[in-house]
């Protein structure tokens, strides 16, 4: 009888230690998913999760005979299909000094695209536009622009890059052999990098007509790096983003042309605030949640906030004035159950993403509000320019251009 008292209070023991460990272990992992988790409320990611938390949406605007609209009725006045496509990308000229420039009362800047035949095309209007040049390099598959528009730059299926001046819209084919391109954040400049036995060659010239010819900078022991201007003291070196590999990102200075390490990760994308150089949304794959986070670091790759947005940085950009961040957060994906190999699969269009559109905080994340939510067309958001008080973006689903007036 005494044993098999003994046995059954060993038993009750057994049981309250294992309570105990697994409220232990239930509460480290509860902090610590707490802190990929953005303030004021959790973003979903490509997943059918709802949006909790306490978001900020822009209160009811009136209509001309002062009756109430709502906040969807607003997100659909203010949102423009420009241009149905299909896009390889698209640029924003952002002064009007060149006689080519037309404005709408729907564009305040002059808007162009490429498409798949390589044609330029201006939108003049909604549903209007004009082409105005050819490229002779064959199939675009990547287009970016200086800071101001007037110097686009086109990366080619047969590797080449060629720049595109919007002042004389003519093209200009640059050395064969380059592998990346990058302008500098003041759009007057760009570098590119070569390839060399062992490492790469990186370049610099100058976008003015009087300085034309290029310069060497430096040569690296770096391989398999896209560059990116992103400070004006710096010139970054990324790694190509895939979840195999945790890849380290190195940067230039350029005040003493020397190496040194920034940060490194699963999948790292970044963009820069140009208007406050060294603040810096870095997204990459954490590991242990399968899933892409963004944090804002500082000039020397430390976060800043704990707070963080779950999309990839590719999907936000700064604001012009650089005091906010719109991200493009992906509420569903056409793989729904399947799971996801992030950020390959997106990269390499296996799957595709349903987004809404949020604004931030640039300097900490926090006070996010909904720009473009709920609406009944399903985009999937890349290539987010803010210039002029509206926002343009391309729809991956289908390579439109649209175009959303922020204040309005």
């Amino acid at each position: 009888m005494q044993k098999k008292r003994i046995i059954i209070i060993a038993i009750i023991l057994i049981i309250i230690v294992a309570l105990g460990v697994g409220v232990y272990f239930g509460l480290k992992k509860a902090q610590r998913v707490a802190t990929l988790s953005p303030q004021g409320g959790s973003l979903p990611v490509g997943g059918a999760t709802p949006l909790t938390g306490q978001q900020n949406e822009p209160g009811a605007a009136s209509s001309q005979d002062g009756s109430p609209v709502s906040f969807l009725q607003q997100q659909k006045n203010n949102l423009f299909l420009l241009a149905k496509g299909p896009a390889v990308g698209f640029w924003v000229v952002a002064t009007t000094s060149s006689s080519t420039i037309d404005t709408s009362n729907v564009l305040k800047s002059s808007v162009y695209y490429l498409n798949k035949k390589g044609e330029v095309i201006q939108m003049l209007d909604v549903d209007k536009e004009q082409v105005v040049s050819s490229a002779p390099f064959g199939v675009p598959v990547r287009v970016t622009a200086n800071r101001d528009g007037t110097t686009a730059l086109v990366m080619f299926d047969s590797g080449t890059y060629a720049l595109f001046f919007m002042n004389t819209l003519a093209w200009e084919e640059l050395d064969s052999g380059v592998i990346s391109v990058s302008f500098s954040p003041d759009g007057k400049q760009f570098v590119y990098a070569k390839q060399t036995s062992g490492g790469m060659s990186l370049y610099a010239r100058s976008l003015s007509k009087a300085q034309r010819s290029a310069t060497l900078v430096v040569t690296l022991p770096l391989l398999d790096r896209a560059v990116i201007w992103g400070t004006p003291d710096r010139i970054f070196f990324i790694p190509k983003p895939t979840s195999k590999v945790n890849g380290d990102v190195w940067y230039l200075s350029l005040a003493n042309k020397k190496l040194y390490p920034f940060i490194s990760g699963y999948g790292v994308q970044m963009i820069f605030n140009s208007v406050a150089p060294h603040q810096t949304l870095v997204s990459s794959l954490d590991i242990n949640t399968r899933s892409i986070l963004g944090f804002i670091l500082d000039q020397k790759g430390n976060k800043i906030t704990d707070s963080s947005v779950p999309t990839f940085a590719d999907k936000c950009v700064f604001a012009y004035d650089g005091a906010s961040i719109f991200c493009a957060v992906a509420r569903e994906n056409n793989k729904q159950g399947s799971a996801l190999d992030l950020p390959d699969d997106y990269l390499q269009q296996r799957v595709s993403f349903y987004d809404d559109l949020y604004s931030m905080n640039s300097s900490d994340l926090s006070n996010y509000r909904s720009v473009i939510t709920n609406i009944d067309i399903n985009f999937d958001i890349s290539s987010l320019l803010s210039i002029n008080g509206q926002l343009f973006f391309l729809n991956r689903l289908d390579g439109s251009v649209y175009l959303f007036n922020l204040s309005s």
